[in-house]
């Protein structure tokens, strides 16, 4: 067995640390810049950065935390690494814009934060946890080792200000033979938790407001709608983007088709919104001012202009689509996936057979639906392809379902005899596949 030395580890901790404490624990930065860099290539959704951030990037460090008080500067690039990753808007631009700090995201979603993790905060409460181990277990041989080493007069002197010290000196010390108990008065348990240390920090800090279940944040997350949707809300309501020409673009679509009016400012329109609109509504609200946002976007960077009708037919779209897939009922569905299913790309037929590969569309803005089919041999030639204009519209799966119905209407009325139908709407094709 060899002699450990200052730079052995133990437990991928180090064994001894000098004064330079950001160069021994800068190992943890790199960790987490690795870590943005893999995900930077890939194009994730805001809700999905979200998850990221909060499940992998702020673990990295956790247990060097329950050990280290680590370096403010440490801390402070960990965050401006994560901060940077979450406004990012594009894979090949590494310009962006922080449109709020990382202190007020470090904030609860009820108090109009993101929930994100303060790192210096959570590490005084993952070593408070340590703390308590000492005071509660008397008796460890960690607690006598570090009470004969620190916890005599002239070190207590050293430690504490004058204040702590008279506090300690003037304890008065219980004289019945029964033994103190130490109880933590924020959990009901009475045993000490990081959980609610770190909560106790930033409700103090002010960074935390005691949950209200009334109040305009505490609503807006609520509500059933995509996360990205709900996100873009937040940001209007957390910080100054220019929402004049939000509100302008809206006042055609929303605010007249509701007829609630116009209101001084988008914060005010939206309380309103939240109380006065059903569950539903207030859905389709939230969803239509993501795609409004989108479109000024594409207005003022790419000079691309869509009109009220069809900025509205497709967030109701995307909101159809979305609470489908959340719905436990469809998931109820979904079976194995088969051999060729989830493909990328179009694949030739089996030798003398047909592929008739079908697709819908719903123009909610034209009251329609359409249907393109089109049919190739097992080289991959062109046999046929038709379209079909419907003056209804029906759900998009729904729409689905038809197109299949028609192109085994088309292959009966062809006599196809060999032939495989393709979708790209995996609910509906499961559905048909369930006994």
């Amino acid at each position: 067995m060899g002699e450990s030395n200052e730079n052995s580890t133990y437990l991928c901790l180090p064994n001894i640390l000098g004064r330079k404490k950001s160069v021994i624990l800068g190992y943890l930065k790199d960790r987490a810049c690795s870590q943005v860099n893999k995900w930077n290539g890939k194009c994730i959704s805001s809700s999905g950065k979200e998850v990221l951030i909060k499940t992998t990037a702020q673990a990295l460090p956790t247990y060097a935390m329950n050990v280290f008080l680590l370096p403010q500067d440490i801390t402070n690039h960990i965050e401006k690494t994560l901060a940077s990753y979450w406004w990012k808007t594009s894979q090949n631009n590494n310009s962006r814009l922080n449109w709020m700090s990382w202190e007020r995201m470090t904030r609860h979603k009820s108090s109009g934060g993101m929930g994100f993790r303060d790192f210096r905060d959570f590490n005084i409460a993952m070593l408070g946890k340590q703390g308590w181990r000492f005071a509660s277990n008397p008796g460890s041989l960690v607690t006598r080792v570090y009470k004969a080493r620190e916890w005599d007069l002239d070190i207590r002197k050293d430690i504490f200000n004058v204040r702590d010290q008279e506090a300690i000196l003037n304890t008065v010390l219980n004289d019945n033979g029964e033994e103190d108990v130490l109880y933590w008065k924020h959990e009901v348990s009475g045993q000490y938790s990081v959980k609610s240390a770190y909560r106790w920090i930033q409700q103090n800090k002010g960074a935390w407001e005691p949950e209200d279940k009334h109040n305009i944040w505490s609503k807006l997350w609520k509500i059933k709608a995509p996360p990205k949707a709900i996100n873009v809300i937040m940001n209007q309501f957390s910080t100054s983007w220019c929402t004049a020409l939000m509100l302008a673009y809206a006042g055609h679509s929303l605010m007249l088709m509701l007829r609630w009016g116009l209101y001084s400012d988008f914060k005010t329109w939206m309380e309103n919104v939240m109380n006065v609109a059903d569950a539903k509504k207030k859905a389709v609200i939230i969803t239509i001012c993501w795609a409004l946002w989108r479109n000024r976007n594409d207005l003022v960077w790419n000079q691309r202009h869509a009109s009220v009708n069809k900025t509205v037919a497709a967030a109701k779209q995307l909101l159809s689509q979305w609470s489908l897939a959340q719905n436990r009922s469809t998931s109820a569905l979904l079976q194995p996936a088969l051999e060729g299913d989830e493909a990328c790309i179009w694949v030739n037929p089996q030798q003398n057979t047909v592929k008739v590969t079908v697709d819908a569309a719903v123009f909610e803005d034209k009251d329609a639906m359409g249907f393109g089919l089109i049919t190739r041999d097992s080289d991959g030639a062109l046999i046929q392809a038709k379209s079909i204009i419907h003056k209804n519209s029906v759900s998009p799966v729904l729409a689905e379902a038809m197109a299949i119905k028609e192109a085994l209407s088309w292959i009966d009325e062809m006599h196809w005899q060999e032939s495989t139908v393709v979708s790209d709407c995996q609910v509906v094709v499961q559905a048909i596949r369930r006994p």
